[in-house]
Order: C-alpha cells, then structure tokens, then sequence
C-alpha cells in the first residue's frame, strides 16, 4: 500500500558517513548520521522498547525491555510486526522504534513527534510510514511499531481483553518520555501524531486515563478514536477463531492455550478471515466506555491537551478494494452491497444502511454508475473520517481545559494518489496527505505537481511543525494564512486547498445526519448534553424571539423528525383586538410545550380533514416540520416551505395538512399556520374599526415570525418559499403584491390560484355585499344598524356563536362570503388593476421587488364544483347523472358566469357559450356538464393563474407553469357527499388533488396507511422534487427530476404536464383561457375601476417592516390638547443597550391641505373625541418618491400628509420634562420625508423625545403668484404650524416645551435659519442643529417666483392671467399633476421666497437686523463636493482639463453672471486652486474637488458662523471626516454630504435596520456614532455640547467671530481653527480682509430678478443605498436623456454647484438627481436652457 512512499524516503537519505552514540537508560545506542536534503540527521534504528512478546508474552501486555550490557547496533531498521503480504521481514518480535535527530547550532532541547503508522490495524510499519521529511523543520521524530492483527487485538472475553497494540504504543510512548532528553528531545513537547488507524491510536490515548503526562499535543489524520471503530465483545469470535485455528474448543481458557501454542505464521493465516475482529476494544481499562461521553466525563488531562486533527474530502477511497471494479462504476446492487459491507458487525445494521442511502442518495435522481461510486465514497468518507473528527474536535473544545483545538480539510485534488484508485475521481484521497507532511511532491507527483502542491506541502511542513513547538499551528514560523482555533460555536477550520482558507461549520449538514439522526435510530449510548453551566441541556429545545418553546421527535422505521406544534406568532385576536391587525405575542417565561397542535381558526374543517378539529378564537398559531437532525446544520440550513392552507377564507386549518413527508423527502423544512377565517378575518368596515383583510396581514406576521426565527430550527431566512392552494394560493399572490409583506419570502408557489370572481369583491366592499353581510350579522345579533356600531357590538358576542351562524348556510349559491378587499395597508389595489400597473409602468420594477414564482392548476378544478352547482340550482333532478338540458344549461350558465364576470351579460354570455360549446356532440347532456366544468375551472382558475403567469414573466420575473392531470387512485372523495361514484373514471385532477401528492401521502403508507398505485408513488415523488427544489433553487429543476421543467414566458408559454406521463406542453388553455383572461376580463370591469393615482406603483417595503417584530404587545396612550392618542411600544433594548420607546405615528397638526384647502396656509387640525389610532406612519406628502424612499416602503405619497410622528423613551411620564428633538427633513423642498431618518436610536440612547415633521412638498407647498392671492412659502408655514403643535402638546408626552431643538438637514438647515430669524416662528423652539447646510441666500423675490410658478402652470393646462382665477383652475387639477411628468417645471423649481410675513427679507439682511440669535449647531463634511462629482463621474477617477475649464467657467458665470472681471476671476482661481504641480487628469479632479469644498467650507459655512456669532448666537461647527464603513463612492471621496447624518442619528446601533439594508459597520463606526451623539445630546440639553449627561473626550470649543473654532469629528475628535495651515489663506481668498476686495464681497451687489432663478439639485439619498451610478431603472433612464460634449457638460455642472449653493443665477434648463445619481440632460429640453444662458 505504501510502496511508494518507501522508496520516496529512501530517495530522500544520502549515503551515511558516520556513526553516533547516545546513553538511554538500558544502555548505549550506536547510530548513523545520513543527510536528507542539505540537513544532517542522526538516525537510531530499531531500538527495542519492549520485551519480545513471543510464548507466554504472546496476547499480554508488553513487557519494558531490559538493560543490555553492550553498545546496541541501531543502524538499520527492525522487522516489522507479523502481517499479511509483508513488504520487509516480518516477526513477532517487532517493538522497536526509530528516532531521527536533525543536527544544527541550536543546542536548546528540540520538539517531539512521535508518529504512530496506519493500516487498518493490520498491516504497515514504522519503516513504510516514516514521515521523516519534517526533521527538517528542527524536530526530533520518531516512528513506533506496534502489534498488528490478531496479535495485537484479539478479544477473547475476560481472559484477553486486547488492545495489545495501543498498550504497545503506550509503551514506547513512556520509554520516548523517560529516554528522549538523551537525543535532544525535549520530554515536555511531545507530539504523538498520527494517520488512519494512527490517527485513531493516538485519539484513543489522548482519551484513555492510562496516559497522563506521556504527551503534550496530538495530531489525528483522517482518523479519531470514535465509537464506529471499538468492538464490542462478540461471542462469535470464539467460534470462528476455534475453526480458523483447528483449535477446536469454545472454551474462552483453553483456546488461549492453544493459540499460544501455534506457530506465529500459522496464526497469521487462520485470523486472515477475520479482519473485522482486529481493531481496539473497550476493554474499560485502556479505553473505557467514555469514547463517545460528553468531555465533562473523560480524564482531566485530555482537555489539557492541545489537539490538531482533520481529514480528507476523499477518505472513502480506503474502501475500495478493488479499483478496476470502481472504474466503470457501481450498479445499484454492487452499491448496495458495499454500503451493507461497511456495517458488518452492527446489530442496528438494517436502520442504519436504510438511512444512509436515503440521505445520500434522494438528492440525485436516477444516477450513474460512477455516481453511485462517489455516493458509496462520500458515505464512507463521512461515517468513518469527517464527521467522527468534528465529534471530536466538539467534545475537546467542549472540555473545561487549557488545550486548544484545531481541524484541517485537506480538500486539494492531490497530485498523486495514495493508494491507487479510481482515474475519474478528484479530491484528496486516504493517506494522500502523507504526500505534503513527508515532502514527496517532486518525488511521488512525476512532474504533473503545481505551485499549489509545492505550496500546500510547504505550509502543511510549516503548520505541523509549528503545533509540536508551541500547541499553536501560526508560530514560530511565519504562516501565509492564519489558522484559527476551533470551537464549538463557530467551528472554524482550515481548508486545505489550491487557496488555504480558513472557513466553518465543515460539512454541517452531514455532521448533523450522523450525530443527531444516527444516533436516534439506533440508540447508541450517550450521556446528557450538558451546559457550560453544567445545566441538563434539553436538545428539543428552542429558543425564539418571544421565548423558549419545546418540540417534539417521532422516529417511524428510518424516518426522522422534529416537530413545533402549536407555535403563537401573535397575541390572541379576541376581544378588542377582534376584527383588527394582528400584533405580536407577549413573550413568555420558560418552556412552552410546543408538543401538540394548537386550536383551528373558527370556520370548518375541509372534508378531507383527518381528525375532528378544535375551533377557538386563540387560534394564530404555526407548526413547524423539520427533518432529521437540521437544527445542529450549522452553514447548510435548508430551504423553508410556508405553506397557507386554502378553503375560500371561510373553511380549513394548518392541523389538516401533515408536513413530515415533505420535510423529509423534499429536505426542507416545512411550516404550515393558520389564519383567521371568514367574518372574523375579512370584515370590512372601511375604516379603523375593521380594516378588512386582517387574515391575510395574519400571514404577513406568520412569515414575519418565520423569517425572524426559523434559522433556530436549522432553516434559511433567505430562502423561505410561501406555498398555497386555492384561497393559499391567492393569499400567496396577494401577499407578492402586498407593500406589508415585501422582503419576508424569496419564492412563491400557487396551486389552483383563487382570486375569486376576477377580483370584483376588491373594487368596492361596499358595492358588493361586506356591509350587507355585516348588517345581516348585526340583525341576528340585535346589534345596531351602523357598520361601525355593529363591529362593536360582535366583539362582545362569543365567537362560537358567532361562528355557528356564519356555517349557517356557508356554501349557499349564489356565494357570499367575507374575502379580501381593497384597504390603506395590505391592499391598496386589487389584484387586476395591480397588474394592469405594472405593466404599464414595468420599467419602476427593481429586480429586488421580484420573486421567483410556480404556479399551475389541474385539469378538473371544476369537476366537484359543477356537481354542487348543479345539485343547488336543481335539488329535485336528475341533471347529476343525466346531463343538463340547453335550457338548464343556459339558466347555469347564466348564473355562474353573472355571479364570476360582472353585469356585461349581453356581451359576455354569447362568447362564453360560443367559446365553451363542444361542437363535435353539441347536443350531448353529459357534453353540457364537461363544458360546464372546464367553464368554472378556467373561470375561476386557470385564467387567472395564467394572467399572472404572463404578467410576472413579463416583468422579468423567474416564472414556472405546470398543469396537474393526474387522477388519484383513491378517485374523489368529496363527490360522496353528492351521491356520486367517487372511484377514478372522470379522468380529472379535481380541485386540491395536488396536494395528496405534495405533502407526499402516497410515500409515507408505513405511517398513515392506505392504498396508492405506483403512478401516485412516482407522481408524489416527482412533486416533491419539483417543489422542493424551486424552493433551494428557484428553479425546480436539478439531479432529482425526470423532466427538464422550461421557465414560462410569454413568447413560448410553455408548462410542465403531470398526468399518465410528466411531459413538456405549450398554451394551457388554449383560445379560450386567452377569451377569459384578454377580453372577458375588460368587459367585467369596464366601468368599475377606481381612478389609479399614478403615483402609486410597484410594490415595495412597508416602512420599516423589520420593526414589526420588536413591536411589544401593550399599547401606550396620551392626552393631548387636540385629543388622546394610542401609539406602539417598541423593544429597542433588543437591539441597543438604550430604553425601549413608545411611537406615535401620524399625528394629525393641521387639517388636510386638500380641495378649498389647497394653496392656503395649513389650519390646525380639529380636536377629536375618540382614541386616535397613532400606530401607522403617515404617507410622505405628494412627491415622486426616490428610490431610498422604496426601499423603506415609503411608495406612497399623499397631499393629506401634515402629520407629525413622536418617539418617546418608555417610563417617560408627563412632568418629566425631557428634551425635545424636532426633525425637519431635506430634500431641497422637493421630495423626501422625516421616515428616511431613524431617531429612534437617539431616544433610545439619549433619553430625549424626538419628533418628525411632515410638510408639503414642490409647488404644492412653495408655489407663488408673487401677489396677496398666493405669497408662497406654505411648507414653510407647516414647518411653522407643526412647531407650534410641538411647543403646545409635547408635554404631554412628558416633553419640555422650553427645551425644544429643531434639526435641519441641507435644505431643511435653510427653512431653520429662516425660522430662526423669522418673528413667526422664533418663539416656538430653543435652538437648532443644522447638517450640511445650502447656500443662505436661497430665497427669491415674489417676482422671480411668479414666474416660474406659471411656467409649471402653464404646463399642466392653467394659463389664466388672474392669480386668483388661476388658483382655482390649480385647484381643479388631480392631486398627481404636481408630481413630474415631462415638464422640466414639474420637478424641481421651488424656493423660499421673500413673503414679507414670514420670511421679510433675505437671510443676510435678517442676521444683520437680529439680536440675541439663538445657539445653533453647524456640521458638514470633509468632502462635502464629492457625492455631486461622484453623481457626473461615476465611478471615473480623473477629468481632463478641458471638462475642468468647463466647470470653473460655469462656476463664475454662475456666481458673478454680471462682473465684468472673468478672466481675471478665472485666474485667481486657478493660482489658488490649480498649481503647477497637477501632472494628470486624477490630479485636476483632485484640485476640482478642493476647489468646491473650500468654496462650500471656507466660504458659506465660515460666512454663516461669523454671521451668527457676530449677532449673539452662541455656534458650535464641526466637520465630520469619517468615510462610512458602508460607502459605495469611489475611494477618492472622503466623507461627503449626509454621511454625518447617519452617525448623528445612530445608525451604526440600528442593527435590524442595517440587516434590512444589507449595511456592516465596524467598532471604529459604533464609536464614533456614540462620541458625536453624544455631543449632539448635551447640546439639546444644556445648550452645550460639552455639558451634560454623556461625558466626552474633547472640548469642542465655540465659533467666535474672531476665533474660528471647530471641532473636527471622525476616527479623532479634536478641536481645530479654521485659520490653521491653509485656512487663513483660504478665508482670505473668499473674504479679503475687510476691504471688499475678496471674491465673495461681489456676491452681495447682485439683485434678484424676473429673469433669474435658483435651481437646487435634488437631495440624494444615503450612500449607503445606492447601486452603482448610471445604475437606476427609475423613471429618469425612461427619458433616454444624455450629457455629450463640453457643451452638455457645462449644463451638467450647474446641477453640482446648484447642490453646493454656490450661485444664485441658474438656467431655466433643469437636471434631476434621485437617489444619488445624476439624471443625464434630455436635449430637446437645452435649446431654451442655452437661449437663457446668453443673458446672463
């Protein structure tokens, strides 16, 4: 077996020159000195560390050798112990061992590694295996032989307890410790180590109590004592080895005797057979019955040890016997009988094989030969190698200790193989490794060695050598790749491959397979698990959100499962909470039994249901199936399938569908919930009192709960696929559609989808019959005749009752039934109208929105349906069995096409006959009941299925088709209950058949008996591989199906058939599904579809959807002066180390700015006298959102939108007096919204209450006529009117009036100084903050306004000359005609302007008129120009000079349009800014983003703090210079604008908000958010940053007029001078020395004018949102705008110094900038740009 590696270190050693001598304690050694490479090594040969074990010694424990009296010749090897096909001489006299000693300088005590071979425990030496390669690293190694076979293992009861061989080592081990110091050796590092059966020996003494203090450190190789390789005494041995040896005795004494007796050669011959009998035994004494304990139980100085061990991805070659057999592979009974062949001797044999192939085979179907090969391998390499060495690696960390652990995978395809095996077979082979740690490359690898093979051995030399020096595989020597220590949480290791890296959780799910299921089935021996307390840890238990639940284990044959029954995902809906969206559950203390199915929604079982059901209101509960042993998966977790049960919303129960086959045939974790049903699910109102579709918001916090914990049941939270059939189904497609449910499932899958009657009861619940349902409840119940009063008063009825009378006449026809409806939050369209706006508005559709979708129907979804149909319009016929007359099939067709389509009958009726008529036997009775069928099928089902197949394929999402055909064996049961035959001649898949085969009851006969055809076996087991692997995958194709499944689309609408035969088809439907779906549809809906807001359009996140799962059950309520208030609790705790937070979410402060109320200043809202509902946050006021805003769920903009949200810190009572923080959010008054920010964090953390601000937006908010009719300024005046809220109720939320700070970010920071001098407005705050501020001279004349305020009127149809005609032609307009449309007008030209009321002159002039400012706060960044650079660049990192002289130019004509001094401008800029140094073009972008942040830093923002401090306002500047851990700019962009907003706010603390993102931070970012937050909370409470309740590191020192301070935040906070290094010089470029002789002084000789206006750029989102530039599939790529040449590039560069406020005077030609990319210019709007232009 090792033949080559013999004569590799025979190839290695040089002729021997010499002879040394060494003094043991038997006596003098004689050796040779020899020379492996350029290393001079003395080499002790055949040293006998025992007594020869021949005679009486023969089957004992070795004997210590005795004392010689002369020099002992230990110049050649020993023999080797008697074995089969020896390659050297053989004897039983074989103990001896060889040691190896390099010879160097070094004089201090070497490192020892003592190295014990393989061979299965029969065969090789320590002559064969010698890895003497690794003396060259400066260790002493040495190699033992030790009794092999049955001489060193024979186990004959009480009288030989065996383990010869290991007592062998053991031997040598102590004579190495006593004698070792003799050869240099240092006894105190001593490393035993060794491959396969070594590996095993040296494991088995690491754990045995024989060893204490004979090492220090142990090395495994594929290879570790583990419970699969002790023998158990077996009493056949007796009787074998008595025939085999003619002994002829089963007496256990004189067999002994015999055996004793025989010649060692003859012994050999007879034990040949019997190889299975020679391997260690748990003798109790050796090794006891603690090999498989918890480590708490092993010796103590087992966990004292340090441990290396590892194994190959190739093991399993060792069991190939016969390659030429491997080579053309394994049929499946040769598989099978090698697989039987590993288990011999285990009683438990049978479960174990049947369980093992399972597992490794049911991912591949129909397999190849060589496949089952690698099968057979991947088997044997797991159960005897991989995972007993993760056991291991476990149970050492586990120990109490000071050993370290570390596990290796040596996974390279090995350049040579060890022994030979199969051609085709890649990976790293048993004993391949002795390839590396023995330096054999060059030698064994015949010239096909790679520098990864030269590198690999280098470092495994490197590693091994480093453990046996200092327990740690990094150090001494120098290591490419750190090798991390192993424990039992993360389980790191170390993959040694091409690329060495270090990784974790090796092969988890399999680890998980053999511990945890293997060990179920066949019950082998173990203690309890215990805790690091020493706790009994209870493996059925889980730990959720809300707290611990336990489960419960069935074992069924080889069937495995663990099961959570009965699981709460939300509070009980019952009382007040009756009719309401659900909330989470409380949670709970200690362990709650999850052991038993929970309690049924009220409705009524399914006929198919298997047991009586138990019906309760508390019936929100989940069950969870999980296959074998996921739960201990640790990198592998399985796919989830949430399944959403049908029944037309008023019937069925997750207790009616078994998950256990699917989980464990499909391996996927599978979850079934229920959800409330009927009356007390989909009641709607059309207000607060009953919302309608809280069912379905049940789902959505069903898989919130799913998606929050099911990783702690082995699953993957980013691989939850939602399943539904019927009602399920069309629950799955309204939860796609959903904003509520965005992001908690990536796939979806819909059975026999029913949106039931095209969707009509969506349009108008009031139209259709949920109020009349209602009212007919509120008779029954003696209630009152109003809706709302009628909810009321049901909420105090038993729910039994109530449930009674709802089954009264459940399935009566025509149908009426409580369904889902169009609502404000789930559902704010019906499905219908949904698609029709996505597909004309497909390009708004992200790929992040989009979800992989399989959907189908079966062929008879009719078939029990038209019976029942037919039974209740003709009770007393025959029509059942005898077909419909035309007349009796005109009158139902009539009724069931009016009741589904509409009223359009006349039109609709002709073509529905005309299409479904079977022309061939037209007249045929029975034809007329098949038509019928096909009818309600397609209506009902397949037509929709298909319309939303087409759709989401055409939005360019993953999309599977199939049609179910097959008819069960079992045929259908439910057409009992109408008389009819229920056996399989209708030749049909009725409706819901599928899922008999789903959830795989045809294969789990052994559990619930009944009778299945094998066409349903292979059906099922077909499903099941298609379903589960869409749900890994999103595709359901893979290893496991006999049919390529194509994906659906529309230009070849292909399906998968399952009937007789699984086949490929086309058009499902055919013509008349097209009818249905194309014209039918348009026909019933004409006339009934609402007006579609076109600002509403593809789905997206509800706002902050993560919160939803720290959302606490208690709900907070206030008085305030308008009114009480009921908000949210929220356990921020859980995710900062701050004070949970009570919300309040959309407050009303003014009345809604709609109808007579637009364009006029907000008034307060009126007081109301019922608890307001402040649980929902307020849609943003009217604005195109950007697509940070859709990434929040924040799609949906209103112009009723004047709300104000608080966020208290929970205990906060009404005297409390905390600060008060109000944020107004930027956007250049344009878009935006105070949900973009998340304050929480800094209530949380500072203990201060935080308010955010809603106020109209674009023209709606800052349009002006220029006269009395419309002075503008109107968000202006909201801002002003929320304040005035804040100052007049925030006490009641236990706020301080007096201490109340307005925060103000970019534009925003401009609306705040304007407040802050404005006579209006002052007196309602105390201070302010201001981040990255725009230019303070924003604000225009009423006639610069006018203007342009009717240029955008003029766009949208109003052209009247008279201001007040013209309002009222605005008023008329449709709420989504301010939002930009084409009209360049539309999107961004709003400004202050100087009303004289509010805002009475321009904020210079206002500073220079005040007294006494307020203290305020200035912040921005270090690079604050690099975004807007960014947002023209991309991701260039250079401009030419040309593009550079085109953007100075437009700066100064921008700036100083009218100065007569350009060229000479132009070179003052360039000497300050542009020096001789600039080489190339990175450096002219450099000194062109220097150049714009000086203007902004230098200029502006020095300007404004002089100004304000000039005027008696205390100013605290900072600049923030910390680039974002999460920053998607290109690396020469520092920190730029808003990148301190998200440290002021706290988000680097907002945890489930940044995994919502996708966002990391580092420590650097926590640290630096909490110091800068912590200045910002003194300020809001003292007025100083540097006093008050947080401590800081560094005064942060005033701005004064003549001292410009400032603090400098970031990786260091420090205090600076404006005037320090360049500063000075800086300042004086911008603003001289007092002379009007700076650049700035000719700024303020500029007047406004008609002709001339400001253009902001829009605001950008966070950074850390944003794709790559250019990158948007927003609206802006639909303009198809372009920038070429200098000429565009000029107009471009207006948007950036627009951005910085750098000019007054900007083009009327406009850039659009969302979401941090900058909008290319659209040519056909520049001609009147540039005509513009030439006036300047």
């Amino acid at each position: 077996m090792f033949n080559t590696i013999i004569i590799s270190v025979v190839f290695l050693f040089q002729v021997a020159y010499s002879q040394s001598v060494v003094r043991v304690q038997q006596g003098d050694v004689i050796g040779t000195t020899k020379t492996i490479g350029n290393t001079t090594v003395h080499a002790y040969l055949g040293i006998p560390f025992a007594e020869p074990p021949l005679g009486d010694l023969r089957f004992k424990k070795p004997v210590p050798k005795a004392a010689w009296s002369s020099p002992l010749n230990a110049t050649e090897y020993g023999p080797i112990c008697l074995q089969m096909n020896a390659m050297f001489p053989s004897s039983e006299d074989c103990l001896t061992l060889n040691v190896h000693v390099p010879q160097n300088n070094i004089t201090a005590l070497k490192a020892v590694m003592v190295w014990v071979h393989g061979g299965g425990f029969v065969v090789s030496s320590s002559r064969e295996e010698d890895p003497i390669g690794l003396v060259l690293e400066d260790v002493i190694k040495v190699s033992v032989n030790y009794r092999l076979g049955m001489f060193g293992f024979l186990t004959i009861g009480d009288d030989v307890k065996g383990n010869f061989g290991l007592w062998d080592q053991h031997l040598a081990f102590r004579w190495i410790k006593d004698n070792i110091a003799a050869f240099g050796g240092d006894p105190n590092r001593i490393t035993i180590f060794g491959e396969s059966a070594g590996g095993m020996s040296v494991s088995f003494h690491a754990m045995s109590p024989m060893s204490d203090g004979l090492f220090h450190r142990v090395i495994s190789q594929s290879g570790v004592g583990s419970q699969y390789f002790v023998l158990r005494p077996s009493p056949t041995i007796i009787t074998s080895l008595s025939k085999t040896s003619n002994c002829n005795t089963t007496d256990s004494a004189t067999l002994l005797s015999c055996l004793k007796g025989k010649r060692a050669q003859d012994l050999l011959a007879a034990s040949n057979t019997l190889e299975q009998y020679w391997r260690p035994n748990m003798d109790n004494e050796f090794i006891t019955g603690n090999v498989e304990s918890s480590s708490n139980l092993l010796p103590e100085q087992y966990g004292n040890l340090d441990f290396l061990m590892g194994s190959n991805s190739r093991d399993g070659t060792v069991g190939i016997a016969v390659p030429s057999e491997a080579e053309n592979g394994y049929t499946e009974s040769t598989f099978r009988k090698y697989v039987d062949r590993m288990l011999t001797g285990r009683l438990d044999k049978d479960i174990i094989e049947k369980a093992l192939i399972q597992e490794y085979t049911a991912d591949v179907f129909n397999p190849d030969n060589r496949t089952r090969v690698q099968q057979k391998i991947e088997i044997s390499t797991d159960l005897f190698f991989t995972v007993p060495t993760e056991l291991n690696a476990l149970k050492h960390d586990r120990t109490n200790g000071t050993g370290s652990t570390f596990v290796y995978f040596l996974s390279i395809n090995t350049c040579h193989k060890l022994p030979p095996t199969v051609s085709w077979l890649d990976g790293a082979g048993h004993a391949d490794d002795l390839i590396y740690i023995n330096g054999l490359v060059s030698v064994l690898c015949n010239g096909s060695a790679t520098p990864a093979d030269f590198a690999l051995q280098n470092a495994m030399i490197t590693y091994w050598t480093n453990f046996a020096k200092s327990g740690n595989p990094n150090q001494p020597a120098l290591v490419a790749t750190q090798w991390p220590k192993y424990d039992h949480v993360q389980r790191k290791y170390l993959d040694l491959n091409e690329n060495i890296t270090a990784k974790s959780n090796l092969k988890a799910r399999r680890v998980a397979f053999m511990t945890d299921v293997l060990q179920k089935l066949v019950e082998l021996p173990s203690e309890e698990v215990c805790t690091e307390t020493g706790d009994v840890m209870d493996d059925l238990v889980v730990d959720t959100f809300y707290g611990k639940i336990r489960g419960k284990r069935e074992v069924v044959k080889e069937w495995y499962w663990e099961m959570f029954l009965g699981v709460p995902y939300a509070a009980p809906p019952i009382g007040e909470h009756r009719f309401l969206p659900p909330i989470p559950p409380k949670m709970w203390k200690g362990i709650r039994n999850a052991t038993e199915l929970g309690y049924s929604c009220h409705g009524r079982a399914n006929f198919t249901s298997p047991s009586p059901l138990k019906f309760h209101e508390d019936c929100l509960t989940l069950n969870i199936y999980v296959p074998a042993g996921v739960r201990m998966w640790k990198d592998e977790k399985l796919a989830v399938m949430l399944f959403i049960h049908g029944g037309g919303y008023v019937v069925g129960s997750s207790s009616e569908y078994d998950g256990r086959a699917l989980s464990w045939y499909g391996r996927v974790i599978v979850v079934t919930i229920n959800y409330r049903l009927g009356i007390f699910g989909f009641a709607s109102t059309g207000d607060q009192n009953a919302p309608g579709n809280v069912g379905l918001m049940d789902q959505s916090l069903a898989m919130r709960w799913v998606k929050q914990n099911i990783a702690s049941f082995g699953g993957d939270p980013e691989r939850i696929t939602i399943f539904g059939e019927s009602a399920g189904a069309g629950s799955v497609i309204y939860q796609m559609l959903s904003p509520m449910s965005k992001g908690l499932f990536k796939r979806a899958i819909a059975e026999s989808t029913w949106m039931g009657a095209w969707d009509l009861h969506f349009i108008d619940p009031a139209k259709k019959n949920n109020i009349d349902m209602i009212r007919k409840y509120g008779i029954h119940f003696n209630c009152s005749s109003s809706p709302v009063d009628i909810i009321r008063c049901l909420r105090d009825i038993d729910a039994s009752d109530i449930a009674q009378y709802a089954s009264k006449d459940l399935f009566s026809w025509p149908l009426r039934l409580f369904t889902p409806t169009v609502d404000r939050e789930f559902m704010p369209y019906s499905p219908s109208q949904m698609f029709d706006l996505l597909l004309n508005n497909k390009n708004l559709v992200e790929d992040d929105d989009m979800v992989d979708l399989l959907i189908g129907t079966n062929n008879g979804e009719g078939l029990s349906q038209s019976f029942d149909l037919i039974s209740k319009m003709f009770p007393n016929g025959s029509q059942l069995t005898n077909g419909l007359t035309e007349k009796e099939f005109g009158q139902i067709m009539e009724a069931y096409v009016t009741e589904s389509v509409g009223d359009n009958l006349k039109i609709i009726l002709p073509m529905i006959q005309n299409a479904y008529t079977n022309w061939e036997s037209p007249d045929n009775p029975m034809s007329r009941v098949r038509t019928l069928q096909d009818l309600i099928g397609d209506i009902s089902f397949v037509a929709g299925s298909d319309l939303a197949a087409h759709v989401h394929s055409t939005l360019g999402g993953n999309t599977y088709m199939y049609s179910f055909a097959h008819e069960p064996s079992f045929g259908h049961p439910s057409l009992r209950l109408l008389g009819l035959s229920t056996e399989p001649i209708y030749g049909l898949a009725g409706h819901g058949d599928e899922l008999t085969f789903v959830f795989g009851k045809p294969l789990f006969t052994d559990v619930v008996p009944r009778n299945f055809s094998s066409r349903d076996v292979e059906v099922s087991r077909q499903m099941i591989a298609y379903w589960s692997n869409f749900a890994r995958y999103g595709s359901p194709n893979g290893p496991t199906v006999p049919v390529f499944w194509p994906q659906y689309e529309t230009s070849m609408t292909s399906y998968m058939y399952i009937g007789n035969e699984t086949e490929v088809k086309q058009n499902l439907g055919g013509s008349r599904v097209q009818l249905l779906k194309n014209v039918v549809r348009r026909l019933a809906d004409s006339g009934n579809c609402p007006a579609m807001s076109k600002t509403m359009y593809t789905p997206a996140p509800s706002n902050g959807s993560w919160i939803m799962q720290y959302i606490m059950p208690d709900q907070p309520e206030v008085n305030t002066r308008v009114g009480r208030v009921r908000g949210l609790a929220l356990r921020a705790s859980a995710f900062t180390s701050g004070k949970d937070l009570n919300l309040f979410l959309g407050i009303p402060y003014a009345k809604p700015p709609t109808g007579d109320r637009r364009f006029k200043k907000p008034e307060p809202t009126t007081a109301w006298t019922e608890t307001l509902n402040a649980t929902m946050s307020a849609p943003p006021c009217l604005q195109l959102p950007s697509d940070f805003m859709m990434v929040l769920g924040l799609n949906h903009t209103s112009e009723d939108c004047l709300y104000v949200s608080v966020v208290v810190p929970r205990g906060t009572v009404v005297n409390d007096k905390k600060p008060v923080v109000a944020l107004i959010h930027g956007g250049f008054f344009i878009n935006g919204s105070p949900d973009e920010h998340s304050l929480g964090i800094f209530s949380s953390l500072g203990d201060v209450i935080t308010v955010s601000i809603n106020y109209r937006l674009g023209m709606l908010g800052f349009m002006s006529t220029g006269d009395d009719t419309l002075k503008g300024n109107l968000g202006l005046y909201d801002m002003v009117a929320a304040t005035k809220w804040i100052k007049e109720n925030i006490a009641s939320f236990g706020g301080d009036p007096d201490k109340i700070t307005l925060l103000g970010t970019g534009s925003a920071g401009l609306a705040v100084l304007n407040m802050m001098v404005s006579p209006m407005a002052k007196d309602y705050f105390h201070q302010a903050v201001i981040t990255g501020p725009t230019t303070p001279y924003a604000a225009q004349t009423p006639a610069a306004l006018a203007e342009i305020s009717r240029n955008f009127s003029a766009g949208i149809g109003c052209r009247q000359e008279s201001s007040s005609e013209l309002i009222e032609c605005l008023r008329s307009k449709p709420a989504d005609a301010f939002i930009y449309k084409g009209n360049p007008y539309l999107a961004n030209h709003v400004f202050l302007v100087t009303d004289g009321e509010l805002i009475k002159s321009d904020l210079v002039t206002a500073y220079t008129t005040s007294t006494q400012l307020k203290p305020l706060v200035i912040g921005s960044t270090s690079d604050y120009a690099g975004i807007f650079l960014q947002q023209y660049l991309g991701y260039r990192d250079s401009m030419t000079q040309q593009e550079v002289d085109a953007s100075i130019d437009m700066t100064i004509e921008a700036v100083f349009p009218k100065s007569g001094m350009k060229d000479l401008l132009k070179a003052m800029i360039k000497q300050q800014f542009f020096s001789s140094e600039i080489k190339n073009d990175k450096d002219r972008l450099m000194a062109l983003l220097h150049f714009y942040n000086s203007m902004h830093k230098y200029g502006w923002l020095y300007m404004l703090g002089v100004g304000h401090a000039s005027h008696g306002g205390d100013v605290y500047m900072y600049e923030f210079n910390h680039r974002p851990q999460w920053s998607w700019y290109p690396e020469w962009i520092g920190a730029t604008f808003r990148d301190d907003l998200a440290f002021l706010e706290g988000l680097p603390f907002d945890k489930p908000l940044l995994a919502e993102l996708s966002l990391s931070v580092t420590d650097r970012d926590e640290m630096i958010s909490g110091a800068l937050m912590s200045y910002i909370g003194n300020f809001v409470g003292t007025s100083n940053p540097n006093q008050g309740n947080f401590p800081v590191s560094v005064e942060w020192p005033k701005f004064e007029e003549d001292v410009p301070n400032y603090l400098m935040a970031g990786l260091r906070f420090m205090a600076a001078d404006m005037r320090d290094m360049m500063g000075q010089e800086q300042i004086r470029f911008w603003h001289g020395e007092g002379k009007n002789n700076s650049i700035l002084d000719q700024v303020a000789t500029i007047k406004m004018s008609a002709q001339t206006m400001s253009t902001p750029a829009p605001t950008t989102p966070p950074a850390a949102t944003c794709p790559p530039a250019l990158g948007s599939s927003d609206f802006l790529n639909s303009m198809n705008l372009d920038v070429k040449g200098v000429d565009d590039l000029v107009l471009a560069l207006i948007v950036i110094a627009s951005a910085l406020g750098l000019f007054l005077i900007i083009a009327v030609g406009y850039v659009c900038v969302l979401n941090g990319r900058i909008g290319k210019l659209k040519q056909a709007a520049l001609s009147t740009s540039k005509i513009e232009l030439t006036k300047m």
